[in-house]
C-alpha cells in the first residue's frame, strides 16, 4: 500500500470512530538568508509522525504530494523539524502547505495553509538554535545553550571594551559604605600588558573638598555630589567594572592577582541589581598580610571567603561564606577563581580545589535557587564600616576607626602614615573574566 493509501485510510478510521477532534499545536514556517526554510511544530510524546507536503509560489490541493515532501518520525530539542538547507527564498515567496500528524494510532491533518515571506533570518541564528541544548543558564532574561561561552573578556588592547563593561563611577555608599571614591581615572584603571590593572591611590586634598564627580553613572544624588561640611570625605580613588549584561546560574571564571595592602579588598563577585545587599562572592580575601583577633585568629590575606552573601552586617554577612586557608598570602600570585552555580548547589574553587559546596537547602534559605538578574563586578575597595572587624591587628598595630564612630572616614585616614606603606603591590590585576552556560 503506497503512501497516499494508507494517509487515506488512517483518514478514515479517524472519521469513523468518531473520536474527538485533535487540535494541530501551531505550525512555524521560517525562511533563511542566504538559504533554507525550516518548518517545525512543536512536539508531543503522542506524537510518531510529522509529514510536510508544499509547493511555492504554486497552490497544493489536497492531499496532493507537492513538490517538496518529507516524514519526520524523531524530535530534536523539543520540536519535529523540517528543514531544507539549499531552498533560496525571497520577501513576498509565499509556502502553500498541508501537514500530517499521526497522533497514537490516529491520523490528522491541516490543509490549505499558506505563508508568505515577509522577512529573511540569519542562517546563523537557526543552526544555534538548532544544535542547542537548553541551559539553566539565564543572560539577560533569556535562555542559553549548554557548553556556550556567554562571556570571555580578555584585556590584550590599551582600551577597556564598554560593550561589556560600564566603569562605574559613583561615591561608594550602602550596602558597604566603603571608603572609596570609583572613577574612571587612568592613574588608577588601565588595560595593559594584557591584563586590567586597578590601582588605588589616596586623595589626601578631597578629603576636607566638596565632592562632585562628572560622568556619574548612580542615579542618587549622595552618590555623585557630596558637600563638606564637618565630616571627612572619602580619601581613596579606586575603580570598579560591572558588566553591562545579567546572569542567572552557570559557570564564572576570573584569573587574578589580588590586591596587597592593608585595609584594601577585592571585589570579585556576583551582584543582584534589584538588591545590592545580595551578592555572590567569586574571591575575597582581606588585604592585610596578617589580621588577627585577641584570640589569635588570622583573617588576613592567607584565607579567602566565597559564597552567598544576603546581609551586610555580621554575623549574618558570613553565615553562608565558604572558606580556604592558603599556605601563603592569596595574593602573591595570580589564581583562577571559579563559581560554579545551579539551581541545587553551588561549587567553589581556587584554580583546581573545590573548597567550598553550598548546599540546596541555602540556596533555598537565601532565595539562589531560583534566577536572579545578577551583574559581575570587579573592583577594590578600602576600608569601610562592614569588611573589617574592631579590635583586630595588622601585624603591629591595631585598626585605627572605630566602625561605629561618625569620625570613623577621619580615623582612617589621618593613620594613613601605618597602612598606605603597605601599598606598595596594592594592584588588583585581572588577565580574564570567563562566562559559561550549564
Amino acid at each position: 500500500m503506497d503512501y497516499h493509501n494508507k494517509l487515506v485510510l488512517l483518514l478514515l478510521i479517524l472519521l469513523i470512530q468518531g473520536h474527538i477532534a485533535y487540535e494541530i499545536p501551531n505550525i512555524a514556517l521560517q525562511a533563511f538568508t542566504p538559504s533554507g526554510l525550516r518548518i517545525s511544530v512543536p512536539a508531543d510524546p503522542e506524537i510518531k509522525l510529522f509529514g510536510v507536503h508544499f509547493n511555492i509560489n504554486k497552490d497544493i490541493h489536497e492531499l496532493e504530494t507537492g513538490e517538496y515532501n518529507e516524514d519526520i518520525s524523531r524530535p530534536e530539542n523539543g520540536k519535529f523539524t523540517y528543514f531544507n538547507p539549499t531552498l533560496k527564498l525571497k520577501e513576498g515567496d509565499t509556502v502553500y502547505y498541508w501537514v500530517y500528524l499521526q497522533v497514537g494510532d490516529l491520523g490528522y491533518k491541516k490543509d490549505g495553509e499558506k505563508y508568505t515571506v515577509t522577512k529573511l533570518l540569519s542562517i546563523d541564528q537557526f543552526e544555534k538554535a538548532r544544535t542547542c541544548a537548553p541551559s539553566i543558564t539565564i543572560v539577560d532574561g533569556e535562555s542559553s545553550c549548554v557548553g556556550e561561552v556567554i562571556l570571555d573578556a580578555k584585556f590584550v588592547s590599551n582600551t577597556i571594551d564598554e560593550n561589556i563593561w560600564l566603569i562605574e563611577q559613583y561615591y561608594a555608599d550602602e550596602p558597604d559604605f566603603e571608603y572609596v571614591i570609583y572613577k574612571n581615572d587612568s592613574s588608577v584603571l588601565t588595560s595593559q600588558n594584557n591584563l586590567l590593572h586597578i590601582k588605588p591611590k589616596v586623595d589626601e586634598d578631597i578629603v576636607t573638598s566638596n565632592v562632585n564627580i562628572d560622568g556619574c553613572t548612580r542615579k542618587r544624588q549622595h552618590e555623585c555630589t557630596r558637600v563638606f561640611i564637618n565630616l571627612y570625605q572619602h580619601p581613596v580613588i579606586s575603580a570598579r567594572l560591572v558588566t553591562k549584561k545579567t546572569f542567572s546560574f552557570g559557570e564564572y571564571k576570573v584569573r587574578a592577582k589580588l590586591p596587597k595592602g592593608d585595609w584594601l579588598f577585592p571585589e570579585i563577585y556576583l551582584e543582584d541589581i534589584e538588591d545590592l545587599s545580595k551578592k555572590i562572592w567569586i574571591s575575597y580575601a582581606r588585604g592585610n598580610e596578617e589580621l588577627t583577633g585577641n584570640n589569635g585568629d588570622d583573617i588576613g590575606g592567607k584565607l579567602l571567603f566565597g559564597g552567598p552573601v544576603v546581609d551586610p552586617l555580621e554575623p549574618k554577612k558570613s553565615r553562608y561564606l565558604k572558606t580556604y586557608r592558603n599556605n601563603q598570602f592569596i595574593g602573591n600570585e595570580m589564581h583562577t577563581f571559579s563559581l560554579r552555580w545551579t539551581s541545587d548547589e553551588m561549587l567553589l574553587y581556587i584554580d583546581d580545589i573545590n573548597y567550598g559546596t553550598v548546599s540546596s537547602t541555602i540556596l533555598k534559605e537565601t532565595g539562589f535557587n531560583s534566577p536572579r538578574k545578577m551583574r559581575l563586578v570587579i573592583g577594590v575597595g578600602a576600608g569601610g564600616p562592614r569588611d573589617f572587624p574592631d579590635n583586630y591587628k595588622s601585624k603591629s598595630y591595631l585598626k585605627p576607626w572605630k566602625s561605629t564612630s561618625n569620625n570613623q572616614v577621619k580615623m582612617f585616614f589621618t593613620s594613613r602614615s601605618n597602612w598606605l606603606p603597605s601599598w606598595k603591590d596594592s594592584e588588583l590585576q585581572v588577565e580574564f573574566v570567563k562566562i559559561s552556560a550549564l
